[in-house]
C-alpha cells in the first residue's frame, strides 16, 4: 500500500481537543509503523505546513513556550521519521514537472490551495493514496486521476478486525 498523507490528519493528531485526535493519532501510528506493507510519500513542505499549523491550532491563551514546544514535538517527530523510517520518502517537487501536471489536469481535479495541488500531484506521481480529512477534494477529483481516501477507510484496512 503507498499513501502520501495530508497535513491536515497530522495536524489533527497533534492538536489536543481536536475532533479526529484519536482517529488521526490511530491511523498515524499504523500506518507509519507498518513500514513492511505501506509506503509513505511526502512532500517536502509537509514538516513546515504542519507545524505552522499547529502554531495556529494552538490556544490563544497558550504561553509563547507551550506554542514553541507543540512546533518542537512536531519537528523533531518529522526528523525521526525521514531518518529512521524505512517507509518514509520526503519527495522534493521538480516545478516544471508540476506545472505540466497542473496543465494536463486542468478541469479534472479542482482544489483551492496549491498545498493541496502538490500533495495530490506527489500521490499521483507514486501511485500513492492519497489520505485527507478535507471533505471537498474527494468530489472534486475526477475519477483515475488520484485516489483519495479519508483516514477511517485506510485504518480498515490496515487493521480488518475494526
Amino acid at each position: 500500500m503507498k499513501l502520501t498523507i495530508d497535513s491536515n490528519v497530522f495536524v489533527e493528531a497533534f492538536v489536543k481537543g481536536s475532533p479526529n485526535t484519536e482517529l488521526c493519532r490511530d491511523f498515524l501510528l499504523k500506518a507509519i509503523s507498518n513500514y513492511k506493507s505501506v509506503a509513505l510519500f511526502e512532500p517536502a513542505l509537509l514538516a513546515f505546513e504542519v507545524c505552522t499549523a499547529v502554531s495556529r491550532a494552538t490556544s490563544p491563551q497558550a504561553k509563547p513556550d507551550e506554542k514553541r514546544g507543540r512546533i518542537e514535538k512536531a519537528k523533531n517527530i518529522f526528523e525521526i521519521l525521514e531518518k529512521k523510517r524505512p517507509n518514509w520518502q520526503t519527495i522534493s517537487v521538480d516545478l516544471p514537472l508540476w506545472h505540466a501536471w497542473k496543465d494536463n489536469i486542468d478541469g479534472k481535479i479542482l482544489v483551492n490551495k496549491t498545498q493541496d495541488e502538490i500533495f495530490l500531484f506527489v500521490a499521483q506521481q507514486n501511485g500513492a493514496t492519497f489520505v485527507t480529512l478535507d471533505k471537498e477534494i474527494k468530489p472534486n477529483c475526477s475519477a483515475g486521476t488520484v485516489k483519495i481516501s479519508y483516514p477511517y477507510e485506510i485504518l480498515k484496512e490496515l487493521s480488518p478486525e475494526l
